[in-house]
């Protein structure tokens, strides 16, 4: 694990990209945006994938008007899905939703934001989180997770 400082320009980036995509919802009806557009707020969702991509040198995510396929990078055979959390208890964990293991992603990666910090915890590939993942509920459905001490660096990207 290690950090980084969270730059105001990184913030006012997924702040663009989540006033994009509440354009872009209130413009077209998709049948399936409940489960590609979650919720009201994806900002944090979008500060963990540039905040990834500022690391990694890649390049930062754009909003495009297509289905979600499931991750948000792909670099040297990996299909990158970033999740990011902003808990700030004990025992993080690496939580994925059921959809989520069904989709293209072959990779998951965690990014913790506490503040003005990034942790960047690591990631597992999907078959390794399949094979170890503990499921739970957690009152409104059944969601899978990995404590974020099995998470590896992720290393020559």
């Amino acid at each position: 694990m290690f950090k980084v400082p969270i730059q105001t320009e990184q913030k006012e980036y997924a702040i663009k990209l989540e006033q994009e995509i509440s354009d872009l919802r209130k413009q077209q009806n998709y049948q399936d945006r409940d489960t590609w557009f979650k919720n009201n707020s994806n900002t944090n969702g979008f500060l963990g994938e540039v905040l990834f991509a500022d690391y990694f040198h890649l390049p930062r995510p754009i909003l495009l008007n297509e289905k979600d396929n499931g991750y948000d990078f792909e670099t040297n055979g990996l299909k990158i899905d970033v999740k990011t959390n902003n808990y700030t208890g004990q025992n993080l964990d690496l939580i994925i939703n059921p959809k989520d293991l069904n989709k293209e992603s072959n990779y998951f990666y965690l990014i913790q934001i506490i503040n003005d910090e990034a942790f960047f915890w690591g990631g597992i590939t999907k078959q390794e989180f399949i094979e170890i993942n503990e499921p739970q509920d957690y009152g409104y459905g059944i969601k899978h997770k990995v404590n974020c001490e099995k998470l590896k660096d992720l290393n020559g990207l």
